[in-house]
């Protein structure tokens, strides 16, 4: 699923309008996902703008699928990078799956941007390993 893509706005929440074929998150966001029961890994490309490293730091992304945490990333340099982890079969559903990620820092909102910048996300998918 491309966050570029508007029908994919239903699966999607914390995130903001389209911007050349991404979105931004929100510190916290989720994506719902479609499954046949045979995914079971977690393929999500990102992006870790500079201004976001500039002034934070290293950030860190959380995610769990229900109540199942997955193993924390922590990004220390800008750039283009791909979140995947192996899930459990049990944990996947046939049909709609959401995944909760969240951020350890955010850019806040600002005089000259008034949303709360976290990761700019460009697609997600639940793949067979």
């Amino acid at each position: 699923m491309s966050t570029g893509d508007a029908r994919a706005a239903k699966q999607l929440d914390g995130f903001y309008d389209i911007e050349n074929g991404w979105r931004w998150s929100k510190r916290q966001f989720s994506i719902t996902l479609g499954s046949e029961l045979a995914n079971d890994r977690l393929v999500v490309q990102l992006y870790i703008p500079d201004t976001i490293v500039q002034r934070l730091g290293a950030i860190t992304l959380t995610a769990k699928i229900g109540d199942h945490p997955l193993t924390p990333e922590t990004y220390r340099k800008p750039g283009p990078y791909t979140f995947t982890r192996d899930l459990e079969s049990s944990w996947i559903r046939a049909g709609a799956n959401r995944i909760d990620f969240s951020l350890d820092k955010f850019l806040a909102p600002a005089p000259a941007d008034k949303r709360e910048l976290g990761i700019v996300v460009l697609s997600a998918a639940l793949e067979a390993r």
